[in-house]
């Protein structure tokens, strides 16, 4: 029962967060179907290329933060998470570019020149909440590691059910099509980790992530920033 009890927010987390796609589908499927069609070449190009990526790093942010937590390195558990945060950014520059080059690798699979530029039109709207979407992930390791389960089974139960009102907003009555289904999807990431960063003032959390302790979060990357500046002046890095 313990285990039952431990899961099933995240399963129901799990569930609303790809209910948004559904909408999606939902309302443009009602529109058009070729649009339709975009939406899910796209959606599998942002699984893969996104969102593998960025759960493939929560994942061992997750391991990271609960080891702090369990052996009482409170102020680690928080470092941990800026860490994280700051690979994510640097692994969301390829990112972006393998998703802004959508079109011509859809063109090169065989799909339809219209079909693939309805997959870009839609994936570039969502490309500015993608970062948030994954950055929010973080931010549920994060409260996960600390036995906080419930916390984002709300924040998604509350930003899903209002995709429903940004899906009739912008494609029903603004009629952008696609576009308005990636703005939707943006909106909802945006609020998702704006909802999230309220909660963590709540549980007051942000005392354990010690922002202004720059020097220990950036520790782990000293030495390779010294053998950097060493190379760049043509002096050995131990000189230093």
């Amino acid at each position: 029962m313990a285990i039952v009890k431990l899961a099933v927010p995240s399963i129901l987390s799990f569930i609303l967060q790809f209910l948004v796609e559904i909408i999606n589908m939902f309302f443009i499927g009602n529109i058009d179907i070729e649009r339709l069609d975009g939406i899910d070449l796209d959606s599998m190009w942002g699984n893969f290329i996104g969102v593998a990526v960025g759960w493939g790093l929560a994942g061992g942010l997750e391991t990271l933060c609960s080891q702090a937590n369990g052996n009482k390195q409170y102020e680690m558990v928080g470092i941990w998470l800026q860490r994280g945060v700051v690979v994510l950014t640097v692994a969301f520059i390829p990112i972006t570019n393998a998703i802004l080059y959508i079109t011509e690798v859809l063109m090169l699979m065989g799909v339809e020149e219209k079909i693939a530029e309805y997959s870009y039109n839609y994936l570039s709207c969502v490309l500015p909440g993608l970062w948030f979407f994954l950055c929010f992930d973080f931010f549920r390791r994060y409260l996960k590691a600390q036995e906080y389960f419930w916390p984002c089974l709300a924040v998604n139960g509350t930003t899903t059910t209002l995709h429903v009102f940004w899906c009739w907003l912008f494609i029903i009555e603004c009629d952008w099509l696609e576009k308005s289904a990636g703005i939707a999807t943006s909106v909802t990431y945006i609020s998702n980790f704006a909802v999230m960063s309220h909660w963590l003032n709540i549980l007051n959390l942000k005392k354990k992530m010690q922002i202004l302790q720059l020097p220990k979060l950036l520790a782990w990357h000293q030495k390779i920033l010294k053998i950097c500046i060493a190379f760049s002046s043509n002096a050995p890095p131990w000189s230093a």
